[in-house]
């Protein structure tokens, strides 16, 4: 699985929104209308992606790195979490 390809970037999320995850972030930094997140797979060793196929479709499991900016000085990382990403695929095909 090529790694390279899952990269994300979104700059709308409202510091409430955030706080909502994690427990006083707007205590920490204000309130902001747009907080930069990012995300990037995981390419650590020991999270591993994984493909499982069966004859009803796909499950696809892999990890990303998702990083909340500093909404006061965005080149400094305010957090980054480890999560875990799944997603199901079936292809059809009609004859």
């Amino acid at each position: 699985m090529d790694l390279n390809v899952v990269n994300f970037s979104n700059s709308n999320q409202s510091s409430e929104g955030i706080d909502s995850i994690i427990l006083d972030f707007e205590a920490a930094f204000g309130s902001h209308p747009n907080v930069t997140m990012t995300a990037s797979a995981n390419k650590d060793p020991k999270y591993k992606p994984n493909i499982k196929v069966t004859q009803s479709g796909c499950v696809v499991e892999f990890y990303m790195d998702l990083y909340i900016k500093n909404p006061i000085e965005p080149s400094i990382n305010a957090a980054k979490m480890v999560t875990k990403a799944i997603t199901s695929l079936s292809i059809y095909v009609n004859d």
